[in-house]
């Protein structure tokens, strides 16, 4: 979700406020990643905003450790149980694939919910405005 969001709606220049939203979602308890998610972002180009995001705004503890071989087991059993929590994805469905399998397919096999950014911004009551209505 981050590499689309980065790349399309909510770059940084145009929207601070999508990436101010996540790390206070952090804050409240409420949003968090998995260290694999860290980890793609982290191999990308130093220069790259995302990457510097991740390194100099993300609390270190954002991305849950998914290393740990009992937390890989049970994984989407902790996802529903934790506050019945929602895996926020930009991937569309995609069933028949079998060549890179997407999140929205696992969550339904697993029966673990599944949403769009939209629904997580919705949630977290994040208001994106302009901060200079009178320039053209």
């Amino acid at each position: 979700m981050f590499i689309t969001a980065k790349n399309t709606y909510y770059a940084f220049d145009i929207c601070p406020g999508f990436w101010h939203a996540i790390v206070s979602g952090f804050a409240a308890g409420i949003v968090c990643s998995i260290d694999r998610v860290r980890q793609e972002i982290l191999a990308g180009d130093e220069e790259d905003d995302l990457v510097q995001w991740v390194q100099d705004d993300l609390p270190s503890d954002f991305c849950i450790d998914t290393g740990n071989a009992q937390v890989a087991a049970s994984y989407g059993q902790v996802m529903q149980w934790v506050c019945g929590a929602t895996v926020i994805t930009d991937e569309q469905p995609s069933p028949q694939s079998r060549n890179r399998i997407k999140l929205p397919d696992v969550c339904a096999h697993f029966g673990v919910s599944h949403n769009h950014a939209f629904y997580m911004l919705r949630e977290l009551g994040a208001r994106f405005e302009v901060a200079n209505p009178t320039a053209t």
